[in-house]
């Protein structure tokens, strides 16, 4: 962490490209500052991982994975974590595994607005699919408890998990943000006292596991230790010309593991169907299809995502007769949501897999472009390339008549 915010290029995750947080070792991806935006890839690698075990795929993830996501009561009311969390529910309602644990870290605000008093609560105890559970963060024995309950709901039922976790905000929401501005001295020093520190030490007192000499000792060696590793991170070399920061933009090329070859017999037998066409001119449409069809034959992680793909083919039909000849789990119908849409995909490329998300119509992608902008394109560089985001990604657009395009006189 000190290594990302002193910019060093040893830095793990970014190379000194940017203050994130994150560790391809420990499987995190770092997280872009738009507001929610790591929730709907979050749903999508959760889904991802069972999937990977009915298609036999070999993934990125064990089989036995969960998916953590955290974020706070304020980013909770933001569309971005609504359609996830939707999402969500939605597959679990219908029996889809789900092993994600979301945990709402709820300090009561946002930094200056305040949460209503049981806000989060009322908004997710009850929502179908969704396993809820609430602990107290300033206590460490009932966060463990109920961490270790959400995990084995998680891991072991498959299905998703709403943690609600009551915390503390000390100090602003940032550093030039100042809380006696809008908040009364007395509410800052009630704040105060409740540290999470300190509640720790006294639980560890009222069980006689340590006794006040050995907390502060504890405590100060941590002190130096982090002051010690502070001055080494600031002494360490940074990135210093263009072409270096520049380097990963464009993720470095990755073997797909999944590619089997695909003999001319094989292919012929593929398109049978389809042989008195071949020779014959197509619309775009059709000429989209067999593209598919045969990228699917060949790249066994190939999975399609998007509204009425199924067995309807699409509106276009673009996906006609895909479902039924390379099954529900590599053609997979979702709910209407963009946001899902392109986080789910997202999601499958961290996990091995090779999406093809679609969006319906043109002007249905606006209101998801931040996945596309905000994550699946920057991440390569927030993470030094090591987190890509291999898809391709499919919107029906510009095929309407001229005449609608006439503007008003």
């Amino acid at each position: 962490m000190l290594l990302s915010f002193s910019a060093s290029k040893d830095d793990p995750i970014s190379g000194g490209r940017h203050k994130v947080l994150g560790s391809k070792t420990l499987a995190i991806p770092p997280q872009t500052s738009t507001i929610a935006s790591h929730l709907p890839k979050a749903m999508g690698a959760a889904f991802s991982v069972d999937l990977a075990k009915r298609l036999n795929i070999e993934a990125e993830m064990p089989n036995d994975s969960i998916v953590v996501c955290n974020f706070g009561d304020a980013s909770s009311n933001h569309s971005t974590t609504q359609g996830a969390i939707n999402s969500t529910a939605w597959a679990a309602y219908q029996s889809i595994p789900m092993p994600i644990v979301y945990i709402c870290e709820d300090n009561g605000i946002g930094i200056s607005t305040s949460t209503p008093k049981g806000w989060i609560a009322a908004n997710y105890q009850y929502r179908a699919g969704i396993h809820y559970l609430y602990c107290d963060g300033l206590n460490l024995l009932d966060t463990y408890q109920k961490a270790k309950e959400a995990e084995y709901i998680a891991r072991k039922l498959r299905k998703p998990v709403f943690l609600h976790m009551r915390t503390v905000r000390l100090l602003g929401h940032a550093g030039s943000d100042a809380e006696f501005v809008y908040r009364k001295m007395s509410e800052i020093e009630a704040n105060e006292f409740q540290d999470p520190l300190l509640h720790s030490a006294r639980i560890l007192l009222e069980n006689n596991m340590l006794n006040a000499e050995q907390i502060i000792d504890i405590y100060n060696n941590i002190e130096n230790r982090v002051a010690n590793v502070a001055d080494a991170a600031a002494s360490k070399p940074k990135l210093a010309t263009a072409k270096q920061v520049m380097a990963s933009i464009v993720p470095p090329a990755r073997k797909n593991k999944h590619h089997v070859e695909v003999d001319d017999n094989q292919r012929l037998s593929l398109f049978s169907h389809e042989k008195h066409n071949l020779s014959k001119p197509q619309h775009l449409a059709k000429l989209l299809n067999w593209a598919l069809l045969d990228l699917m034959s060949e790249h066994q992680n190939i999975v399609m995502c998007g509204e009425d793909i199924g067995k309807k083919g699409g509106v276009y039909n673009v996906t006609a007769k895909l479902c039924e000849r390379f099954g529900e789990n590599r053609v997979v119908n979702t709910l209407l949501d963009e946001q899902s849409i392109l986080g789910t995909a997202i999601g499958m490329a961290h996990n091995g897999f090779l999406p093809i998300p679609e969006i319906q119509f043109l002007a249905y992608v606006h209101n998801a472009e931040d996945q596309i902008r905000g994550e699946a394109a920057t991440l390569p560089f927030f993470s030094n390339g090591q987190y890509t985001n291999p898809m391709v990604i499919r919107i029906a657009g510009g095929g309407l008549s001229k005449r609608l395009w006439r503007p008003f006189s």
